[in-house]
């Protein structure tokens, strides 16, 4: 990974910042770390990481809650940007036969901004807000805005909570440490106590909570904090649970917690996962069919945009032993892979009840939001399933995309 001094070279006196694809690890130059007034004597943040030479210089790597990502994203041009961005993704939405998103850990200005776009007659999808953890202190203010759901297509849902980082930014907390780093076990980005208490605070305001645990320790925590809450009634749900063994998948479906997982991750974490994990442990990383056999109640997702939002990709990577060159994946992979009729469950009825719909089933008394497909997924082979074409897409019976040629 380069460093503030590779940064440098390029442009020493103009900021640059450059992030991962998953959000969670970064690098920026030296005017960055000036602006940021991070130097030799600052602290690491709690929940995050500042990268040093050996002399205990700061490399301008950042992990986690060291990231200025707050900073950046309130940028005028940013937010200049974004309605024109929000169409151009609503449409390619649309083409991929999605009628409803889910928006997770947006502050107050994001929310005003999908009540604009929604009373300007822009947006036509269904939106979910999970709203950040710094919006919880105005109590007064979500509960106003949840008052308003069902009156539109956006719906203020939960708040998403943080447990750790990702495999990928070698982050997410584990109990053993990284394979090939022995003295790092990721981080904690909010602790236990912190996290019991706001569990149980956003549980009692009838909120859903959404937390974010990918190592086995976040896991853990994530589980003792949903040990006293309203699970069935509010769907609770982990995001991502990328390793967990039998104990932990028991006291999950005991808890009747939601597992919102990504299989389209295989695609690329599969590349070097197991140098992180070791032998041993990676056969308990990315579960899927664990989790389908412990009849735990699943959501499928694409954590977009760490990952392509197009469910037929999702869905490939649920079912199908090779990438999409062909090419097989690891065994500890393969050995996860469910059946096609269960991935296209996940993806339609099961994202829909982490999401508090009445869909994802054609019966009557369903909100008739579908698609028309080209083919029928069922009989096609694997290697067909990401090219599928959707020829129309339905939301709330009205037609909202067409294909205009075969």
């Amino acid at each position: 990974m380069p460093t503030r001094e590779d940064l440098d070279a390029i442009f020493s006196e103009i900021p640059i910042f450059i992030l991962r694809f998953d959000e969670h690890i970064g690098v920026v130059n030296s005017e960055v770390l000036r602006r940021l007034g991070i130097n030799q004597n600052t602290k690491d943040p709690e929940g995050g990481k500042i990268g040093r030479f050996l002399d205990g210089q700061p490399n301008g790597i950042l992990v986690d809650k060291a990231l200025p990502t707050e900073d950046i994203l309130n940028n005028s041009w940013i937010k200049d940007s974004m309605r024109q961005n929000l169409l151009k993704v609503q449409e390619e939405f649309f083409r991929k036969g999605l009628t409803s998103v889910s928006d997770m850990g947006i502050n107050f200005d994001t929310l005003d901004f999908y009540r604009d776009m929604e009373e300007k007659g822009y947006l036509k999808m269904r939106v979910h807000v999970y709203l950040n953890e710094v919006c919880f202190k105005e109590k007064e203010r979500i509960v106003k805005e949840m008052s308003k759901n069902g009156l539109g297509l956006v719906q203020v849902r939960g708040l998403k909570l943080f447990v750790d980082g990702s495999f990928g930014a070698s982050s997410g907390a584990l109990y053993e440490p990284y394979t090939n780093d022995p003295n790092n076990y990721g981080l904690l980005r909010i602790l236990p106590e912190k996290l019991n208490y706001l569990a149980k605070q956003i549980d009692e305001m009838g909120m859903q909570l959404s937390i974010h645990a990918i190592g086995d320790r976040a896991l853990t925590y994530a589980l003792n904090a949903l040990s006293c809450t309203r699970n069935r009634f509010l769907r609770h749900r982990v995001e991502h649970l990328q390793l967990v063994n039998e104990e932990t998948l028991k006291k999950m479906k005991q808890l009747e917690v939601l597992a919102v997982i990504q299989p389209i991750f295989v695609s690329t974490d599969s590349l070097w996962a197991e140098k992180r994990l070791g032998r041993e442990r990676i056969q308990l990383a990315y579960p899927l069919k664990r989790v389908v056999e412990k009849g735990i109640k699943i959501a499928g997702s694409s954590d977009c945009p760490v990952a392509s939002a197009d469910p037929f990709l999702g869905i490939y990577f649920a079912v199908s032993p090779k990438d999409l060159e062909g090419k097989e994946l690891p065994d500890w992979v393969r050995k996860e892979r469910i059946e096609i009729k269960e991935a296209l469950k996940i993806f339609t009825e099961g994202s829909s009840y982490a999401l508090h719909e009445n869909k994802g089933q054609i019966k009557q008394g369903m909100q008739a939001d579908f698609m028309v497909l080209s083919e029928n997924p069922l009989y096609l082979p694997i290697q067909k399933i990401p090219s599928l074409l959707v020829l129309q897409t339905y939301l709330g019976g009205q037609l909202v995309w067409a294909i205009t040629s075969l």
